[in-house]
C-alpha cells in the first residue's frame, strides 16, 4: 500500500486548503478531519481495544458520526460497509484500523493514494510515525497573530488571545521538533505562500509527494476551511492582514511576547520590536496543561469522560 500523506498543523493554519488544493488532483483523496489519534487513540484505555467489536463500533461512529468536520460526517452512509468490512476482517490494531477507513473512503471515489488531515495530530507525530514510518507529512504554518485573531473570533477555539498565542506556540515547539528530523518525509508549508504563490508552492508539494502536477490543483472548489461558507471557497490573500483590524493592540502586544522567537524563527515580523518568549505564570501553567495532555494521550489515558459514559451507555444500531 502506498504510504499515507498526514497534514499537520496548528488550527487556523490553512490545513483544510492544503486538503482541497491535493484533492483537486486525479489520484488523491484526503479525508477530512478524524481526529483519530488525538481523541480517539488518545482515549483507548476508556473506549476500549480496538480489536474488540464493541469497542470498534465505537470508534467508528465517533469518526463518522461525532466529526466536528462536516466534510467527515458527509461519509456516514459508509457506516455500513465498513462495519462489514471490520466483521469480515477485525482490526489487527489502531493504525490498521485507521489506514483501513482512509484507504477505504478514497477507493469508493476512484483514487489511489489515501491521507488525512488533522491539524491536532501534529502533537501526536511521534505516534503516527511509529505506525507509518514511511508516511509522509505536510505540516502548515501560519502568523501567529493571524491565528489567533482567527481563534478568537470563532470563539470555540479559544475564549482570549492569549490561550490561542499559548497553543500557537506549543505548535511551534513540537513542529520545530519534527522538522529537525533528518529521517523523516516532512515538508513546512506556510499559509502565506500557499496563497500568494499557489502555483510554485502546489508544484514544490507534487514533488515532495511524487506527484505529476496536473492543470486545475488551484481551482479549489470546496471551502479554504473545515467550519468555511461556500462563499469562502477557493484561495485567496485577503485574509493575510485580516488580523490587524481584529486584535486590539494589547492582543497583539500579548500574542507577540508569548509567541517571541519563534515570529521571527518562522518569517514573521514583530510589530513592537525584538521579542523573546515571556509567559506569565498563568500562560506557563497552561501551556504545561496542554504538554501534560499529550502526556496522557501517549498513555490512553486523555478522555473526554462526559462523552466517554455518553458512548459507553449508549446502544448503537450496529451493535
Amino acid at each position: 500500500m502506498t504510504p499515507p500523506i498526514f497534514i499537520f498543523g496548528s488550527p487556523r493554519s490553512g490545513t483544510t486548503l492544503v486538503r482541497e488544493i491535493l484533492n483537486q488532483h486525479s489520484r488523491v483523496h484526503i479525508v477530512p478531519e478524524t481526529g483519530f489519534y488525538d481523541r480517539l487513540w488518545a482515549a483507548r484505555r476508556g473506549l476500549g481495544k480496538v480489536t474488540s467489536r464493541d469497542s470498534w463500533v465505537r470508534w467508528l461512529y465517533y469518526i463518522l458520526f461525532q466529526s466536528h468536520d462536516p466534510g467527515m460526517m458527509e461519509n456516514r452512509d459508509t457506516m455500513p460497509a465498513l462495519i462489514q468490512e471490520f466483521t469480515d476482517r477485525p482490526p489487527r490494531g489502531p493504525d490498521d484500523f485507521f489506514i483501513r477507513i482512509v484507504s477505504y473512503l478514497g477507493e469508493i471515489r476512484g483514487k489511489s493514494i489515501f491521507g488525512e488531515k488533522t491539524p491536532k495530530h501534529l502533537l501526536y507525530w511521534r505516534r503516527i510515525f511509529a505506525g507509518f514510518p514511511q508516511a509522509r507529512a505536510i505540516v502548515t504554518v501560519r502568523d501567529p497573530r493571524a491565528v489567533v485573531a482567527s481563534m478568537v473570533t470563532r470563539g470555540d477555539l479559544a475564549d482570549s488571545a492569549w490561550k490561542a498565542a499559548v497553543e500557537w506556540s506549543l505548535f511551534a515547539d513540537v513542529a520545530k521538533t519534527l522538522l529537525k528530523r533528518q529521517d523523516l518525509q516532512v515538508k513546512l508549508v506556510p499559509y502565506e505562500d500557499l496563497v500568494q504563490n499557489s502555483l510554485t508552492v502546489i508544484q514544490g508539494l507534487c514533488d515532495f509527494l511524487g506527484l505529476d502536477f496536473q492543470d486545475g490543483m488551484e481551482a479549489v472548489d470546496g471551502a479554504n476551511s473545515s467550519y468555511g461558507q461556500p462563499s469562502e471557497a477557493g484561495i485567496f490573500a485577503n485574509s493575510l492582514g485580516r488580523w490587524q483590524e481584529v486584535l486590539s493592540r494589547n492582543e497583539v502586544a500579548v500574542t507577540e511576547r508569548i509567541v517571541g522567537a519563534h515570529l521571527a524563527e518562522c518569517g514573521y515580523k514583530p510589530t513592537t520590536g525584538e521579542h523573546k518568549n515571556k509567559l506569565n505564570a498563568r500562560e506557563l501553567a497552561y501551556y504545561y496543561r496542554m504538554q501534560a495532555e499529550i502526556t496522557m494521550g501517549y498513555l490512553g489515558l486523555r478522555p473526554n469522560r462526559a462523552y466517554l459514559r455518553h458512548l459507553q451507555s449508549r446502544v448503537l444500531p450496529w451493535r
